[in-house]
C-alpha cells in the first residue's frame, strides 16, 4: 500500500503559480527584448544601444527560466527552493527598507506595499504551520 501523499497548502500553490507566470512572461519580454534589438525606432524610444537590449533580453530570459524552475520546485516541496525563494524575499525586503530610510523625502510611501508582501511571503514560507509540513 502505497503512503498517502500530503496535499499542498493553498499559499504554496498560489507562490509557485504566480513565480511560474511571472517567468513565463519574463522569458517573453526577453524574446521580444531579442527581436526587437536591431530596430532604431525602438532602441531610440529608450534610448539602449543595441548590445544593451541584447544584455537585457539575456539576463530577461536566463532569470525568468531560473523564476519557472524554482516555481516547479515549489510546487513538488523542494526545500531549498522554499529556501531560496525566502533569502530572496528578505533581501528583496531590506533593500526596501534601505530605500526608505535613504529616499525618505522623497515618496518613501512606495515601497510600503513590496514591503509588505515581501514580509507576508518570507513569513507565510517559514512560520506557517502547513508550509512547513509540507516542506519537511
Amino acid at each position: 500500500m502505497s503512503e498517502p501523499t500530503q496535499r499542498r497548502p493553498f499559499g504554496v500553490s498560489l507562490i509557485s503559480l504566480v513565480m511560474i507566470v511571472s517567468g513565463v512572461l519574463q522569458v517573453v519580454g526577453g524574446i521580444f527584448f531579442l527581436v526587437q534589438r536591431n530596430d532604431d525606432d525602438v532602441l531610440e524610444a529608450i534610448d539602449m544601444t543595441s548590445n544593451d537590449m541584447t544584455a537585457l533580453a539575456i539576463g530577461s530570459i536566463i532569470i525568468g527560466a531560473l523564476a519557472v524552475v524554482i516555481g516547479v520546485a515549489l510546487r513538488r516541496g523542494e526545500s531549498w527552493a522554499r529556501t531560496l525563494v525566502g533569502v530572496i524575499a528578505l533581501v528583496n525586503l531590506g533593500f526596501l527598507v534601505y530605500t526608505a530610510i535613504a529616499y525618505h523625502s522623497v515618496h518613501w510611501y512606495n515601497v510600503a506595499w513590496p514591503a509588505l508582501f515581501y514580509s507576508l511571503l518570507a513569513g507565510y514560507l517559514f512560520s506557517d504551520e502547513d508550509a512547513k509540513q509540507f516542506f519537511a
